[in-house]
C-alpha cells in the first residue's frame, strides 16, 4: 500500500524544492546533450568533406607514383633506406565539451628533411610531384 503524504506547509516546500532541483538537473543534462550533438555534427561534417575528396586525391597520388616509377625506376628501397625519422607526426590533446573529454588529433611537420638524392639521374621532377601529391593525400 502506498502511504499518503500529509498536506502540510513543510511537505509542500519540500516537494517544491525537489521539483526545482529535478528541473535544474534536467536542464543541465539537456544543455550537455545539445553541446555534444553540435560537436558530433561538426566532426561528421569534417569526416564527410574528407571522404568526398579522398577518392580523387588517392587516384592522383598513386598515378603520380606510377609515373615517377616509370621515369626514375624502382626507387622504393632508396626511400625506405634514407628515412630515419618521421617528417610528419600527430599530436593529441583532449577537449572538454560539457564535462565530456574528447580526443583531438592534430598533424604537424617536424621539419626533418628527406633525402633529395632520389631521382637525380632520371625522373627527379616526377619524384618531386609524387612527393607533393602524397603529402596532400596525407
Amino acid at each position: 500500500m502506498s502511504q499518503q503524504v500529509p498536506a502540510t506547509r513543510m511537505n509542500l516546500t519540500l516537494y517544491k524544492t525537489k521539483q526545482v532541483a529535478a528541473k535544474k538537473g534536467f536542464d543541465l543534462l539537456k544543455s550537455k546533450a545539445d553541446a555534444l550533438k553540435v560537436r558530433f555534427r561538426d566532426i561528421c561534417k569534417k569526416i564527410y568533406e574528407t571522404k568526398v575528396g579522398l577518392a580523387d586525391q588517392s587516384s592522383d597520388a598513386f598515378f603520380s607514383l606510377t609515373a615517377a616509377e616509370y621515369a626514375a625506376g624502382n626507387f622504393r628501397n632508396q626511400v625506405l633506406e634514407s628515412s630515419t625519422s618521421a617528417a610528419i607526426r600527430v599530436s593529441s590533446r583532449t577537449d572538454n565539451v560539457a564535462g565530456v573529454k574528447l580526443p583531438v588529433f592534430k598533424q604537424y611537420d617536424t621539419g626533418a628533411k628527406s633525402s633529395e638524392n632520389i631521382g637525380l639521374n632520371a625522373g627527379g621532377r616526377k619524384v618531386a610531384v609524387c612527393k607533393e601529391k602524397f603529402s596532400e593525400y596525407l
